[in-house]
């Protein structure tokens, strides 16, 4: 996958370049046919031929295209990861910036259109991943910003898993419309889903808020 093309390090000798070069030549091949027809249409014959190896080679690294997209797979949760945690940080689930931060988060899609197609070609998959736990760690972020946002003060008590179960599967619905829809507004969604969930966090953070008063 081109996005997560890695630099080789200097100290590596010839022939271990040739490897990691030929596995990339491979893995981009891969994601490249899986964007244009998706992983059902998509066979092993089909990428040595986008790749523009021998089979002997393209064997040499991977067994079957089910292999190939659990890496790819593995790579874009771990890329999203990191760019998604990052765009929350940047508003510290402060209740006063959740628009900002739902848009943050549906930028960072928006800013990777390739893996915008890569999603919308492959989304059975991608609902058997989630049904399977495969997108657990992206859930277990959440509630981890949620408690620190929580034990801060910037979010009043709630039940955790509760919500981010609730949040988790709400997102999710919108970013398969997301990749299907071209007129998907960004703006127009995050709007909308910080209302939902604002009002019951606003009204909790107000009663939480003049508790705390009452005892001082």
């Amino acid at each position: 996958m081109k996005e997560n093309h890695k630099t080789t390090p200097k100290t590596l000798g010839k022939r271990e370049i040739t490897k990691q070069v030929n596995r990339q030549q491979i893995l981009d091949a891969a994601f490249e046919l899986f964007c244009k027809q998706g992983f059902e249409a998509t066979n092993v014959r089909d990428i040595i031929r986008e790749s523009g190896l021998s089979a002997g080679t393209f064997y040499n690294y991977f067994q079957s295209k089910e292999e190939i997209f659990e890496e790819l797979k593995n790579n874009i949760i771990e890329d999203l990861r990191i760019a998604i945690r990052a765009a929350r940080w940047r508003y510290n689930f402060a209740l006063d910036k959740i628009v900002d931060s739902f848009k943050a988060f549906f930028q960072v899609l928006a800013d990777r259109p390739k893996l915008m197609l890569f999603l919308s070609r492959n989304q059975s998959y991608l609902r058997q991943l989630r049904s399977e736990g495969g997108l657990d760690v992206f859930l277990r972020d959440l509630e981890e910003d949620l408690q620190k946002a929580m034990d801060s003060g910037r979010l009043p008590p709630m039940p955790v898993h509760i919500v981010s179960l609730a949040l988790f599967g709400t997102i999710f619905e919108l970013v398969s419309e997301f990749v299907r829809n071209p007129q998907f507004s960004i703006e127009e969604t995050s709007q909308a889903l910080a209302k939902l969930f604002y009002g019951a966090f606003n009204r909790k953070w107000k009663d939480t808020k003049k508790s705390r008063e009452k005892k001082n």
